[in-house]
């Protein structure tokens, strides 16, 4: 067993090895958590990668899973009742908000700067978020061929990410970094996502 990089390696003598991503949780559990009604977890860093999507017809017990696609975001709700109203907002570093994910949201596919619903259990939680920006503005009736709506990735940097638990708020800084097999600078990146940006929003 071997821990590399906040994941914790598993290898057997000729018969397979494993990983279980991300031990962050695990490094900042401390007796003052219990308590706590909410927590934010300083998140892992995050790599910009291009991964392929989870298949539905995957047979998880036959195989493994992959790392999620994009940043682990670990928090956890002592209680969670009817009346409470908790998010996460994922932030640019000067705090502009870029996506916010809410336990009282309802799906809105033609509005993607619309909060996204949050699924919150009591106890540990996880939220995944891809790196990407909302995509454009949709209506009824659009009609897309192998495109899905998805905006441009965030660059490579620091952002905030933010828990909001009926007020009280916990933040924590999340580093996202480059595939490090690319040579793509970070002037590549800002060009790309400007360009990209100004596509999805002309205004």
């Amino acid at each position: 067993m071997h821990v590399r990089d906040n994941d914790l390696i598993a290898a057997t003598h000729g018969r397979s090895f494993w990983m279980i991503d991300d031990l962050t949780p695990l490094h900042q559990l401390s007796t003052e958590l219990n308590q706590k009604k909410f927590h934010l977890y300083k998140p892992d860093k995050a790599y910009r990668m291009q991964q392929s999507g989870v298949s539905r017809r995957t047979n998880y017990k036959l195989f493994g899973k992959n790392h999620p696609n994009g940043a682990i975001l670990n928090y956890y709700i002592k209680e969670v009742n009817a009346e409470d109203e908790i998010s996460i907002e994922i932030k640019e570093k000067d705090g502009t908000l870029i996506q916010r994910f809410s336990n009282t949201a309802k799906t809105n596919k033609l509005n993607p700067e619309a909060d996204i619903p949050l699924k919150v259990n009591p106890g540990a939680n996880r939220l995944i978020w891809n790196l990407r920006y909302p995509g454009f503005k949709a209506f009824e009736g659009m009609v897309f061929y192998s495109s899905p709506n998805v905006g441009p990735k965030a660059v490579p940097g620091g952002y905030r990410i933010t828990l909001n638990y009926n007020g009280a708020v916990i933040e924590q800084p999340l580093e996202v970094l480059k595939d490090p097999r690319l040579s793509n600078t970070k002037e590549d990146y800002e060009a790309q996502f400007d360009f990209l940006i100004q596509v999805y929003f002309p205004w």
